[in-house]
C-alpha cells in the first residue's frame, strides 16, 4: 500500500487537523485519483522509513507537530513509526468512483429511431412484468404501426409518459420488430 498525506483543500471537508490521510493500492491510482498533488507526501507503507531520505528532520518534526501530539522521540526512526501508525490508522482506501469509471468507458452513441418505421408484433401480450409503467408502454407500443404513432402515443401517457427508450426494449425483449 502507499500512502498521501495531504493538505484539505476543502473546509467543509472531513479532515484530521487540516490534513487528509489516503490509502492506495498503486502509485498509479495515486496519480489517478486526483486527491495527491505537488506538496502532498506519498511514500510507501512497507518501507515508511523511506521519509528519512525524502524529508529534511525539520520537516518530519514539524508534520508531525501538526498531526500528531507533540512528543520528544529518542530517534528520527520514531518518529517516522509514530506518523505512520497515525496515518495508518486515518488513512482512507481510495475506490475510483462512479464518475471516473463512466470517464474510462467511451460513450455510447443514441441510436435513433426512423418516424416511418413499421412496427411488427413478435408477440401478442408483452413479455414484462404486469402492472408497471413498461407493461403498460409495450401494449400501447403492441397496438402501433409505426414508430410515430407510437411515439405520440406513448409521450401522451399520464402520468409517466413513456418514449423511444420503451420500443428499444420492446425490440430487445423481442416483443416487437422493425422494418424500414
Amino acid at each position: 500500500m502507499y500512502y498521501a498525506i495531504c493538505k484539505s483543500k476543502l473546509s467543509n471537508e472531513c479532515a484530521y487537523k487540516g490534513y487528509k490521510f489516503w490509502m492506495f493500492r498503486t502509485l498509479a491510482e495515486a496519480n489517478e485519483s486526483g486527491k495527491v498533488d505537488h506538496n502532498s507526501i506519498v511514500y510507501n507503507g512497507n518501507r515508511p522509513e523511506a521519509l528519512l531520505d525524502t524529508m529534511s528532520t525539520t520537516k518530519l518534526r514539524n508534520l508531525w507537530n501538526k498531526v500528531g501530539v507533540p512528543t520528544a522521540f529518542d530517534s528520527m526512526r520514531q518518529l517516522v513509526e509514530h506518523l505512520h501508525d497515525l496515518v495508518d490508522a486515518k488513512a482512507i482506501l481510495w475506490k475510483p468512483d462512479a464518475e471516473t469509471l463512466m470517464s474510462e468507458t467511451e460513450p455510447k452513441a443514441r441510436t435513433r429511431l426512423n418516424p416511418d418505421a413499421r412496427i411488427f408484433k413478435q408477440i401478442e401480450v408483452p413479455n414484462l412484468r404486469e402492472g408497471t409503467n413498461r407493461y403498460r408502454n409495450q401494449q400501447v407500443i403492441l397496438q402501433c404501426a409505426t414508430v410515430r404513432e407510437a411515439m405520440e402515443r406513448l409521450r401522451a401517457l399520464q402520468p409517466s409518459p413513456g418514449g423511444g427508450v420503451d420500443i428499444q426494449i420492446a425490440i430487445k425483449s423481442g416483443a416487437i420488430r422493425l422494418e424500414e
